[in-house]
Protein backbone atom coordinates (compact mmCIF):
# COMPACT_ATOMS: atom_id res chain seq x y z
CA UNK A 1 0.00 0.00 0.00
CA UNK A 2 0.99 3.75 0.37
CA UNK A 3 3.78 4.36 2.42
CA UNK A 4 2.72 6.56 5.61
CA UNK A 5 3.96 10.11 6.49
CA UNK A 6 4.39 11.86 9.70
CA UNK A 7 4.77 15.76 9.95
CA UNK A 8 7.38 15.02 13.00
CA UNK A 9 9.85 12.19 14.46
CA UNK A 10 7.35 9.63 15.83
CA UNK A 11 7.70 5.95 17.91
CA UNK A 12 5.95 3.13 16.94
CA UNK A 13 4.97 -0.23 18.45
CA UNK A 14 3.98 -3.53 16.74
CA UNK A 15 1.43 -5.29 18.61
CA UNK A 16 1.62 -8.86 17.76
CA UNK A 17 -1.71 -11.48 18.34
CA UNK A 18 -1.22 -14.77 19.97
CA UNK A 19 -1.41 -17.35 17.17
CA UNK A 20 -4.72 -19.74 17.58
CA UNK A 21 -4.31 -23.27 17.13
CA UNK A 22 -6.73 -26.55 17.48
CA UNK A 23 -5.98 -29.20 19.33
CA UNK A 24 -7.60 -32.69 18.54
CA UNK A 25 -7.87 -35.85 21.55
CA UNK A 26 -8.73 -39.44 20.26
CA UNK A 27 -8.37 -42.64 21.97
CA UNK A 28 -7.79 -45.98 20.07
CA UNK A 29 -7.29 -49.92 20.40
CA UNK A 30 -3.60 -50.61 19.99
CA UNK A 31 -4.73 -53.54 17.11
CA UNK A 32 -8.07 -52.98 16.07
CA UNK A 33 -7.99 -49.31 15.96
CA UNK A 34 -11.61 -48.96 17.00
CA UNK A 35 -11.69 -45.87 20.00
CA UNK A 36 -11.74 -47.52 23.54
CA UNK A 37 -12.85 -44.11 26.11
CA UNK A 38 -13.68 -40.70 26.20
CA UNK A 39 -10.31 -38.92 26.68
CA UNK A 40 -11.20 -34.80 28.33
CA UNK A 41 -9.24 -32.17 27.80
CA UNK A 42 -8.65 -29.81 30.52
CA UNK A 43 -10.09 -26.80 29.99
CA UNK A 44 -12.28 -27.93 28.23
CA UNK A 45 -12.01 -25.98 25.06
CA UNK A 46 -10.85 -27.09 21.12
CA UNK A 47 -9.07 -24.76 20.46
CA UNK A 48 -6.34 -23.06 22.50
CA UNK A 49 -3.47 -19.74 21.87
CA UNK A 50 -0.03 -20.40 21.34
CA UNK A 51 1.90 -20.83 25.02
CA UNK A 52 -1.18 -22.57 26.82
CA UNK A 53 -1.01 -24.74 29.64
CA UNK A 54 -3.46 -28.34 28.58
CA UNK A 55 -4.06 -31.32 30.40
CA UNK A 56 -5.17 -34.54 28.62
CA UNK A 57 -6.32 -37.21 30.69
CA UNK A 58 -7.34 -41.11 29.69
CA UNK A 59 -9.59 -42.64 31.99
CA UNK A 60 -8.81 -45.79 33.62
CA UNK A 61 -10.98 -48.64 31.83
CA UNK A 62 -12.01 -52.08 33.57
CA UNK A 63 -10.49 -54.68 30.59
CA UNK A 64 -8.27 -52.52 29.20
CA UNK A 65 -4.52 -51.46 29.92
CA UNK A 66 -3.45 -47.88 29.44
CA UNK A 67 -0.22 -47.82 26.67
CA UNK A 68 0.17 -43.91 26.41
CA UNK A 69 -0.06 -40.93 24.58
CA UNK A 70 1.17 -40.55 21.01
CA UNK A 71 1.41 -38.31 17.88
CA UNK A 72 -1.19 -38.79 15.33
CA UNK A 73 0.04 -39.04 12.18
CA UNK A 74 -3.49 -40.16 10.09
CA UNK A 75 -7.15 -39.80 11.02
CA UNK A 76 -10.06 -41.82 8.79
CA UNK A 77 -13.82 -41.10 9.52
CA UNK A 78 -13.25 -39.88 13.15
CA UNK A 79 -10.73 -42.75 14.32
CA UNK A 80 -6.97 -42.90 13.93
CA UNK A 81 -5.33 -45.11 11.60
CA UNK A 82 -2.18 -44.35 11.72
CA UNK A 83 0.26 -43.03 15.24
CA UNK A 84 3.75 -42.70 15.40
CA UNK A 85 4.71 -45.21 17.88
CA UNK A 86 7.78 -44.40 18.42
CA UNK A 87 7.71 -41.27 19.41
CA UNK A 88 5.53 -41.51 23.04
CA UNK A 89 4.49 -38.17 24.49
CA UNK A 90 3.78 -39.57 28.12
CA UNK A 91 3.03 -42.92 29.84
CA UNK A 92 0.77 -41.55 32.27
CA UNK A 93 -2.91 -41.10 31.78
CA UNK A 94 -3.09 -37.39 32.67
CA UNK A 95 -0.21 -35.40 30.16
CA UNK A 96 0.16 -31.96 30.49
CA UNK A 97 1.67 -29.76 27.99
CA UNK A 98 2.33 -26.32 26.31
CA UNK A 99 0.52 -25.46 22.99
CA UNK A 100 3.21 -24.62 20.47
CA UNK A 101 0.93 -25.37 17.14
CA UNK A 102 -1.62 -27.68 15.66
CA UNK A 103 -2.16 -30.73 17.92
CA UNK A 104 -3.79 -33.85 17.44
CA UNK A 105 -2.72 -36.63 20.31
CA UNK A 106 -3.84 -40.47 20.91
CA UNK A 107 -4.74 -42.20 23.89
CA UNK A 108 -3.49 -45.52 23.17
CA UNK A 109 -5.11 -48.82 24.90
CA UNK A 110 -4.27 -52.06 24.68
CA UNK A 111 -7.02 -55.18 25.97
CA UNK A 112 -5.89 -56.20 29.76
CA UNK A 113 -8.10 -59.79 29.42
CA UNK A 114 -11.53 -60.85 29.06
CA UNK A 115 -13.41 -58.29 31.30
CA UNK A 116 -14.62 -61.05 34.43
CA UNK A 117 -15.12 -60.83 37.85
CA UNK A 118 -15.19 -63.62 40.74
CA UNK A 119 -17.97 -63.20 42.91
CA UNK A 120 -17.91 -65.43 45.59
CA UNK A 121 -21.26 -66.26 47.61
CA UNK A 122 -21.25 -67.43 51.16
CA UNK A 123 -23.82 -69.12 53.00
CA UNK A 124 -24.57 -67.86 56.50
CA UNK A 125 -26.79 -70.12 59.12
CA UNK A 126 -28.05 -72.56 55.97
CA UNK A 127 -28.79 -70.00 53.77
CA UNK A 128 -29.82 -71.37 50.18
CA UNK A 129 -30.42 -69.50 46.71
CA UNK A 130 -30.85 -69.28 43.31
CA UNK A 131 -28.91 -67.51 40.45
CA UNK A 132 -30.19 -65.69 37.67
CA UNK A 133 -27.76 -63.84 35.17
CA UNK A 134 -29.28 -60.96 32.97
CA UNK A 135 -32.42 -62.10 33.54
CA UNK A 136 -31.51 -66.00 32.84
CA UNK A 137 -32.01 -68.44 35.57
CA UNK A 138 -30.01 -71.35 37.20
CA UNK A 139 -32.85 -73.44 38.91
CA UNK A 140 -30.40 -75.14 40.77
CA UNK A 141 -30.24 -74.55 44.46
CA UNK A 142 -26.79 -73.80 45.85
CA UNK A 143 -24.99 -73.17 49.36
CA UNK A 144 -21.76 -71.33 49.03
CA UNK A 145 -20.34 -71.21 45.42
CA UNK A 146 -18.09 -68.92 43.12
CA UNK A 147 -18.63 -67.66 39.46
CA UNK A 148 -16.39 -65.97 37.02
CA UNK A 149 -18.97 -63.44 35.85
CA UNK A 150 -18.47 -60.37 32.71
CA UNK A 151 -18.41 -57.07 34.01
CA UNK A 152 -21.92 -55.38 34.02
CA UNK A 153 -23.83 -58.53 34.43
CA UNK A 154 -26.65 -57.84 36.55
CA UNK A 155 -27.08 -60.86 38.85
CA UNK A 156 -30.10 -61.79 40.60
CA UNK A 157 -30.17 -64.46 43.66
CA UNK A 158 -33.26 -65.18 45.42
CA UNK A 159 -33.23 -66.84 48.66
CA UNK A 160 -34.56 -70.88 48.28
CA UNK A 161 -36.40 -70.05 51.76
CA UNK A 162 -39.28 -66.84 51.67
CA UNK A 163 -38.76 -64.81 55.17
CA UNK A 164 -35.47 -66.31 55.98
CA UNK A 165 -33.24 -63.60 55.13
CA UNK A 166 -31.42 -61.02 57.60
CA UNK A 167 -29.19 -59.56 55.16
CA UNK A 168 -27.21 -59.34 52.06
CA UNK A 169 -23.55 -58.25 53.30
CA UNK A 170 -20.63 -57.58 50.73
CA UNK A 171 -17.21 -58.17 51.57
CA UNK A 172 -16.72 -55.25 53.85
CA UNK A 173 -19.80 -56.20 55.78
CA UNK A 174 -21.93 -53.43 53.86
CA UNK A 175 -25.01 -54.01 53.90
CA UNK A 176 -26.91 -54.77 50.28
CA UNK A 177 -29.94 -55.27 51.56
CA UNK A 178 -32.62 -56.43 54.49
CA UNK A 179 -34.83 -58.61 55.01
CA UNK A 180 -35.83 -59.17 51.30
CA UNK A 181 -36.05 -62.64 49.26
CA UNK A 182 -33.69 -61.46 46.19
CA UNK A 183 -30.96 -59.15 45.40
CA UNK A 184 -30.03 -57.63 42.49
CA UNK A 185 -26.58 -56.63 41.97
CA UNK A 186 -24.68 -55.56 39.03
CA UNK A 187 -21.18 -56.98 38.77
CA UNK A 188 -18.46 -54.17 38.28
CA UNK A 189 -16.00 -56.51 40.00
CA UNK A 190 -14.23 -58.94 42.19
CA UNK A 191 -17.17 -59.07 45.80
CA UNK A 192 -17.98 -61.50 48.23
CA UNK A 193 -21.80 -61.55 49.02
CA UNK A 194 -22.57 -63.22 52.28
CA UNK A 195 -26.20 -64.24 52.51
CA UNK A 196 -27.45 -64.46 56.18
CA UNK A 197 -30.09 -66.26 57.44
CA UNK A 198 -32.08 -65.75 60.34
CA UNK A 199 -31.86 -68.45 63.15
CA UNK A 200 -35.04 -71.08 63.71
CA UNK A 201 -34.27 -71.89 67.29
CA UNK A 202 -34.94 -69.70 70.25
CA UNK A 203 -31.76 -71.17 71.99
CA UNK A 204 -29.46 -69.25 69.73
CA UNK A 205 -29.74 -65.76 69.35
CA UNK A 206 -27.01 -63.28 67.12
CA UNK A 207 -26.27 -60.52 68.03
CA UNK A 208 -25.15 -58.22 65.06
CA UNK A 209 -23.02 -54.47 65.66
CA UNK A 210 -23.79 -52.20 62.65
CA UNK A 211 -22.88 -48.25 62.55
CA UNK A 212 -24.59 -45.13 61.24
CA UNK A 213 -23.53 -46.27 57.67
CA UNK A 214 -25.07 -49.85 57.48
CA UNK A 215 -21.51 -51.48 57.87
CA UNK A 216 -21.92 -54.42 59.95
CA UNK A 217 -19.25 -54.35 62.01
CA UNK A 218 -19.52 -57.73 63.84
CA UNK A 219 -21.93 -60.43 64.45
CA UNK A 220 -21.76 -63.36 66.99
CA UNK A 221 -23.88 -65.76 67.97
CA UNK A 222 -24.67 -67.13 72.01
CA UNK A 223 -26.70 -69.90 73.10
CA UNK A 224 -29.12 -69.17 75.74
CA UNK A 225 -27.42 -71.44 78.18
CA UNK A 226 -24.81 -68.62 78.40
CA UNK A 227 -24.71 -67.19 82.14
CA UNK A 228 -21.55 -65.14 81.94
CA UNK A 229 -21.74 -61.34 80.50
CA UNK A 230 -17.76 -61.10 80.30
CA UNK A 231 -18.54 -63.11 77.27
CA UNK A 232 -20.65 -60.84 75.13
CA UNK A 233 -18.10 -59.54 73.10
CA UNK A 234 -17.93 -55.50 71.66
CA UNK A 235 -16.21 -54.48 68.19
CA UNK A 236 -14.02 -51.15 68.49
CA UNK A 237 -16.71 -48.16 68.77
CA UNK A 238 -17.02 -46.90 65.06
CA UNK A 239 -15.86 -43.13 64.42
CA UNK A 240 -17.71 -40.36 63.07
CA UNK A 241 -16.81 -37.25 61.78
CA UNK A 242 -18.14 -34.64 63.90
CA UNK A 243 -19.44 -36.53 66.23
CA UNK A 244 -17.66 -38.59 69.85
CA UNK A 245 -18.66 -42.08 70.53
CA UNK A 246 -21.12 -42.44 74.07
CA UNK A 247 -22.61 -45.63 74.23
CA UNK A 248 -24.07 -48.67 72.19
CA UNK A 249 -27.81 -49.25 72.42
CA UNK A 250 -30.33 -51.32 70.98
CA UNK A 251 -31.73 -50.46 67.58
CA UNK A 252 -35.20 -51.27 68.56
CA UNK A 253 -35.51 -49.63 71.97
CA UNK A 254 -32.52 -47.13 72.31
CA UNK A 255 -31.76 -48.34 75.52
CA UNK A 256 -28.54 -48.83 76.52
CA UNK A 257 -26.85 -52.31 75.38
CA UNK A 258 -24.74 -53.28 78.02
CA UNK A 259 -23.04 -57.02 78.19
CA UNK A 260 -25.83 -57.61 80.77
CA UNK A 261 -28.23 -56.35 79.02
CA UNK A 262 -27.34 -58.19 75.75
CA UNK A 263 -27.29 -61.20 78.26
CA UNK A 264 -31.02 -60.67 79.25
CA UNK A 265 -31.84 -60.79 75.55
CA UNK A 266 -29.76 -63.82 75.09
CA UNK A 267 -30.96 -65.83 77.41
CA UNK A 268 -34.83 -64.65 77.15
CA UNK A 269 -37.00 -67.63 75.84
CA UNK A 270 -38.92 -65.50 73.06
CA UNK A 271 -38.17 -66.25 69.28
CA UNK A 272 -38.23 -62.63 68.79
CA UNK A 273 -34.86 -62.37 70.46
CA UNK A 274 -33.20 -64.39 68.80
CA UNK A 275 -32.09 -61.65 66.19
CA UNK A 276 -30.18 -58.75 67.95
CA UNK A 277 -29.11 -55.45 66.11
CA UNK A 278 -27.00 -52.85 68.30
CA UNK A 279 -25.97 -49.74 67.21
CA UNK A 280 -23.63 -46.62 68.44
CA UNK A 281 -24.87 -43.35 69.79
CA UNK A 282 -22.87 -40.37 69.34
CA UNK A 283 -22.68 -36.75 71.10
CA UNK A 284 -21.93 -34.18 68.62
CA UNK A 285 -18.64 -32.06 68.79
CA UNK A 286 -19.06 -28.26 69.45
CA UNK A 287 -16.57 -27.57 66.37
CA UNK A 288 -17.06 -25.22 63.31
CA UNK A 289 -15.87 -24.80 59.60
CA UNK A 290 -16.87 -21.78 57.45
CA UNK A 291 -16.52 -22.32 53.68
CA UNK A 292 -16.22 -19.33 51.63
CA UNK A 293 -17.04 -19.45 47.61
CA UNK A 294 -15.19 -17.36 45.42
CA UNK A 295 -16.05 -16.82 41.45
CA UNK A 296 -13.52 -17.18 38.99
CA UNK A 297 -13.49 -16.72 35.18
CA UNK A 298 -11.93 -19.04 32.36
CA UNK A 299 -8.06 -17.18 33.55
CA UNK A 300 -8.36 -18.56 37.19
CA UNK A 301 -8.96 -14.98 38.25
CA UNK A 302 -11.12 -14.36 41.22
CA UNK A 303 -13.53 -11.91 40.75
CA UNK A 304 -15.40 -11.68 43.67
CA UNK A 305 -16.24 -13.87 47.03
CA UNK A 306 -20.21 -15.32 46.48
CA UNK A 307 -20.89 -16.34 49.88
CA UNK A 308 -19.54 -17.57 53.13
CA UNK A 309 -21.20 -19.64 55.59
CA UNK A 310 -20.11 -21.58 59.13
CA UNK A 311 -21.30 -25.04 59.61
CA UNK A 312 -20.78 -27.74 61.92
CA UNK A 313 -17.48 -30.43 61.21
CA UNK A 314 -19.26 -33.07 60.49
CA UNK A 315 -22.35 -31.26 58.66
CA UNK A 316 -22.80 -31.87 54.73
CA UNK A 317 -22.21 -28.54 52.85
CA UNK A 318 -24.38 -28.43 49.81
CA UNK A 319 -23.87 -25.51 47.52
CA UNK A 320 -25.32 -24.26 44.11
CA UNK A 321 -23.38 -22.06 41.26
CA UNK A 322 -26.24 -19.39 40.50
CA UNK A 323 -25.88 -18.61 36.73
CA UNK A 324 -24.51 -15.08 35.67
CA UNK A 325 -25.66 -13.19 32.65
CA UNK A 326 -23.17 -13.88 29.41
CA UNK A 327 -21.37 -16.88 31.29
CA UNK A 328 -22.01 -20.64 31.77
CA UNK A 329 -20.95 -22.23 34.91
CA UNK A 330 -18.10 -24.68 33.81
CA UNK A 331 -16.50 -26.60 37.44
CA UNK A 332 -16.33 -26.29 41.16
CA UNK A 333 -12.48 -26.32 41.72
CA UNK A 334 -10.52 -26.35 45.06
CA UNK A 335 -7.92 -23.67 45.86
CA UNK A 336 -5.23 -25.74 44.00
CA UNK A 337 -6.91 -25.69 41.09
CA UNK A 338 -8.10 -29.50 41.38
CA UNK A 339 -11.28 -30.32 39.10
CA UNK A 340 -13.97 -31.29 41.81
CA UNK A 341 -17.38 -31.35 39.79
CA UNK A 342 -19.15 -30.39 36.91
CA UNK A 343 -22.37 -29.97 38.10
CA UNK A 344 -24.29 -26.83 39.35
CA UNK A 345 -24.60 -28.35 42.75
CA UNK A 346 -21.66 -29.29 44.74
CA UNK A 347 -21.72 -31.56 48.41
CA UNK A 348 -19.12 -32.69 50.84
CA UNK A 349 -18.46 -32.99 54.72
CA UNK A 350 -16.88 -29.84 56.78
CA UNK A 351 -13.61 -30.93 58.70
CA UNK A 352 -12.88 -27.14 58.93
CA UNK A 353 -12.19 -24.17 57.14
CA UNK A 354 -12.01 -23.99 53.41
CA UNK A 355 -12.51 -21.99 50.22
CA UNK A 356 -14.05 -23.43 47.14
CA UNK A 357 -14.12 -21.98 43.74
CA UNK A 358 -16.92 -21.47 41.34
CA UNK A 359 -15.01 -21.50 37.60
CA UNK A 360 -17.12 -19.42 34.87
CA UNK A 361 -16.81 -19.63 31.10
CA UNK A 362 -17.67 -17.22 28.02
CA UNK A 363 -21.57 -18.79 27.35
CA UNK A 364 -19.95 -19.10 23.62
CA UNK A 365 -18.25 -21.89 24.91
CA UNK A 366 -19.13 -25.50 25.18
CA UNK A 367 -18.34 -27.30 28.45
CA UNK A 368 -17.85 -31.34 28.38
CA UNK A 369 -19.25 -32.70 31.80
CA UNK A 370 -18.16 -35.53 33.15
CA UNK A 371 -18.22 -37.80 36.05
CA UNK A 372 -15.56 -36.79 38.96
CA UNK A 373 -14.79 -38.23 42.01
CA UNK A 374 -12.18 -36.51 44.21
CA UNK A 375 -10.97 -36.93 47.45
CA UNK A 376 -10.93 -33.75 49.29
CA UNK A 377 -8.87 -33.80 52.53
CA UNK A 378 -8.46 -36.12 55.57
CA UNK A 379 -8.89 -35.87 59.06
CA UNK A 380 -7.78 -37.41 62.28
CA UNK A 381 -9.50 -38.49 65.80
CA UNK A 382 -8.36 -40.28 68.92
CA UNK A 383 -11.68 -42.03 70.34
CA UNK A 384 -12.43 -42.12 73.96
CA UNK A 385 -11.20 -45.86 74.34
CA UNK A 386 -7.58 -44.96 72.51
CA UNK A 387 -8.19 -45.77 69.00
CA UNK A 388 -6.41 -44.26 66.48
CA UNK A 389 -8.95 -43.30 63.58
CA UNK A 390 -7.82 -41.74 59.50
CA UNK A 391 -10.77 -39.95 58.45
CA UNK A 392 -11.45 -39.79 54.64
CA UNK A 393 -13.30 -37.71 53.65
CA UNK A 394 -14.68 -37.36 49.30
CA UNK A 395 -17.08 -36.08 47.24
CA UNK A 396 -18.21 -37.26 43.40
CA UNK A 397 -20.58 -35.09 41.06
CA UNK A 398 -22.17 -37.59 38.15
CA UNK A 399 -23.78 -34.68 35.31
CA UNK A 400 -26.81 -35.75 33.52
CA UNK A 401 -26.44 -38.58 30.80
CA UNK A 402 -24.85 -40.60 33.46
CA UNK A 403 -26.10 -43.29 36.15
CA UNK A 404 -23.82 -44.05 38.93
CA UNK A 405 -23.70 -47.86 39.65
CA UNK A 406 -21.24 -48.06 42.23
CA UNK A 407 -19.22 -45.27 44.67
CA UNK A 408 -16.42 -46.54 46.55
CA UNK A 409 -12.90 -46.55 48.04
CA UNK A 410 -9.71 -48.75 47.74
CA UNK A 411 -7.30 -48.07 50.83
CA UNK A 412 -4.85 -50.26 52.38
CA UNK A 413 -1.75 -49.66 54.42
CA UNK A 414 1.99 -50.90 52.90
CA UNK A 415 0.88 -50.41 49.24
CA UNK A 416 3.81 -48.53 47.84
CA UNK A 417 4.59 -49.10 44.38
CA UNK A 418 1.01 -49.12 43.03
CA UNK A 419 -0.10 -47.29 39.65
CA UNK A 420 -2.91 -45.62 38.17
CA UNK A 421 -3.41 -48.86 36.45
CA UNK A 422 -2.73 -51.15 38.86
CA UNK A 423 -4.44 -49.44 41.62
CA UNK A 424 -8.38 -50.30 40.52
CA UNK A 425 -11.68 -51.76 41.37
CA UNK A 426 -11.12 -55.33 40.11
CA UNK A 427 -7.53 -55.45 40.42
CA UNK A 428 -5.89 -58.83 42.62
CA UNK A 429 -5.33 -57.74 46.15
CA UNK A 430 -7.35 -54.28 46.19
CA UNK A 431 -10.97 -54.52 48.16
CA UNK A 432 -13.22 -51.74 47.86
CA UNK A 433 -15.07 -50.16 50.16
CA UNK A 434 -18.57 -49.14 48.81
CA UNK A 435 -21.21 -47.10 49.80
CA UNK A 436 -24.97 -48.09 49.64
CA UNK A 437 -26.02 -43.83 48.48
CA UNK A 438 -25.82 -43.40 44.73
CA UNK A 439 -27.64 -39.83 44.78
CA UNK A 440 -25.43 -38.36 41.39
CA UNK A 441 -24.04 -35.70 43.59
CA UNK A 442 -22.99 -36.38 47.27
CA UNK A 443 -19.92 -36.71 50.19
CA UNK A 444 -18.92 -39.28 52.21
CA UNK A 445 -15.99 -40.10 54.93
CA UNK A 446 -14.36 -43.84 55.22
CA UNK A 447 -13.04 -44.18 58.80
CA UNK A 448 -10.05 -46.18 59.07
CA UNK A 449 -8.63 -47.55 62.30
CA UNK A 450 -4.47 -47.69 62.18
CA UNK A 451 -2.31 -49.88 64.31
CA UNK A 452 0.91 -47.30 63.61
CA UNK A 453 0.36 -43.57 63.63
CA UNK A 454 3.50 -43.48 61.19
CA UNK A 455 2.02 -46.14 58.75
CA UNK A 456 0.97 -44.75 55.50
CA UNK A 457 -2.38 -45.76 54.34
CA UNK A 458 -3.00 -45.16 50.67
CA UNK A 459 -6.40 -44.18 49.31
CA UNK A 460 -8.52 -43.67 45.88
CA UNK A 461 -11.85 -42.77 45.33
CA UNK A 462 -13.60 -44.76 42.60
CA UNK A 463 -17.42 -44.29 40.46
CA UNK A 464 -18.45 -47.24 38.51
CA UNK A 465 -20.93 -45.50 35.84
CA UNK A 466 -22.75 -46.43 33.06
CA UNK A 467 -23.56 -43.80 30.42
CA UNK A 468 -27.10 -43.53 28.81
CA UNK A 469 -28.03 -45.52 26.08
CA UNK A 470 -24.84 -48.09 26.82
CA UNK A 471 -24.49 -51.18 28.56
CA UNK A 472 -20.70 -50.58 29.13
CA UNK A 473 -19.64 -50.05 32.89
CA UNK A 474 -16.53 -47.44 32.88
CA UNK A 475 -14.52 -46.53 35.82
CA UNK A 476 -13.75 -42.90 37.25
CA UNK A 477 -10.91 -42.40 40.03
CA UNK A 478 -9.36 -40.03 41.85
CA UNK A 479 -5.52 -39.61 42.40
CA UNK A 480 -3.75 -42.19 44.84
CA UNK A 481 -3.51 -39.91 48.37
CA UNK A 482 -1.47 -41.70 50.85
CA UNK A 483 -1.16 -40.27 54.64
CA UNK A 484 -0.26 -41.49 57.84
CA UNK A 485 -2.17 -40.71 61.18
CA UNK A 486 0.67 -38.29 62.15
CA UNK A 487 0.93 -36.66 58.97
CA UNK A 488 -2.46 -35.05 59.45
CA UNK A 489 -2.68 -31.52 60.86
CA UNK A 490 -5.09 -30.92 63.76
Amino acid sequence: GEPVRFAADATLFAQWAKQTFPLAVFSRDEASGASVADVSVEPALTAFEEGSEVSVRAPAKAGWAFVGWFPVTRVEQGLVSEYDDQAQLSNQRTYSFTVTGKTAIVAVYRAAGNGNARITINSVNGARYTIARNGVKDPNVQQGSQHNVRIGTVLSITSADSGRVVHWLNGNGKVMGKSQDSLEYTVTGDETISVIYDILSNEITQVSFMNDFDQVLMYRRYAASTTDASLIEFPEPPAKLGYTFKRWVFKDTGAEATGEAILQRVQHPEASYTQIIVRPEYEREDRYGTVAVFATDAAGEISEEVSRQTYRVGEAATLVAQPIKGWTFESWRSEADDVLGYTNSYSHYVSGDCNLIARYVDDQTSVERVPVISITGFAKKVEPKGAHVIQCLLTRSVPEGYELVEHGVLYGANLGGLTEDTFVRGAKGVVPFVFKNKDPVNTAVLHVPVRSDDVNVYFRAFAMVRKAGSDEIVPYYSDIEATSFNGING
